[in-house]
């Protein structure tokens, strides 16, 4: 293809060379190696550098505090129950306010979450450390079937970043109770699951999210959501709420 597009550059440079020279002498190449330790170019460094401030000036605002250290975990972690929230009440409000239907659930997935979230004053810099990526938030209809392969899934993970849900797993890899919404699963029915578009379109190997029912995309970033949240809290001057524990455990 690239060479299609070139083609006829080629050809009249060397139609060109032709015609200057009888014959071609030589051809050589080499390489030139790039190194640090290479001398700044000073007019791309002052054309760079406004915009190298601005941005850390933005990376460097403070959001809100955190009394202790928050990272991802299996069964489940802190800082994914958190995230799960997050998205969780965005889209609750989202799906009630704009159609007037219930969210069942949250479900995210440990592999988006690339850094922990620190103790302290968390700066928007760290929250796109932690979700680098630009996902969406969307809300998928599923049939009860569906949902059931979404149990045998984090189950089968040992645990996933989940809100509103309530999984009691065996040592086999299998769970015994689910719960969504607060109510026992009930495979005869459908429900409304917040997720990233990403997972929704199979990411993760999550293909039970393939085929629902109904898409709800709300066009928010999941990154941008938790970044506004956290900036309202600490302009109330709110600490970052711990997340409760215990959504997915281990029969005894």
């Amino acid at each position: 293809m690239m060479l299609r597009r070139f083609a006829p550059v080629i050809l009249l440079l060397l139609l060109f060379v032709s015609a200057c020279a009888e014959k071609l002498i030589y051809v050589g190449g080499g390489h030139t190696r790039i190194e640090q330790g290479l001398p700044a170019d000073s007019a791309a460094e002052r054309l760079i550098q406004p915009y190298r401030t601005k941005i850390e000036k933005e990376m460097s605002e403070v959001l809100a505090f955190n009394d202790s250290l928050m990272k991802p975990g299996r069964p489940e972690g802190r800082l994914g129950n958190l995230l799960a929230d997050v998205v969780y009440q965005r889209a609750f409000r989202f799906m009630l306010d704009s159609f007037g239907f219930p969210l069942h659930a949250c479900l995210l997935n440990n592999g988006g979450i690339r850094a922990p979230l620190p103790a302290g004053n968390v700066t928007l810099g760290q929250v796109f450390s932690i979700m680098p990526f630009e996902n969406e938030i969307v809300v998928l209809k599923l049939k009860g079937e569906q949902v059931s392969k979404m149990l045998d899934y984090i189950a089968s993970r040992k645990g996933e970043p989940v809100s509103k849900m309530h999984l009691l797993l065996n040592k086999e890899g299998g769970w015994i109770e689910a719960s969504l919404g607060g109510k026992p699963f009930d495979s005869r029915r459908s429900y409304f699951i917040a997720t990233s578009d990403y997972l929704a379109n199979g990411g993760d190997k999550m293909d039970f999210f393939r085929n629902p029912e109904a898409v709800f995309p709300l066009r928010l970033k999941i990154r941008e959501v938790f970044a506004d949240c956290l900036r309202s809290l600490g302009a109330a001057g709110q600490k970052i709420p711990q997340p409760q524990m215990g959504r997915i455990d281990y029969a005894q």
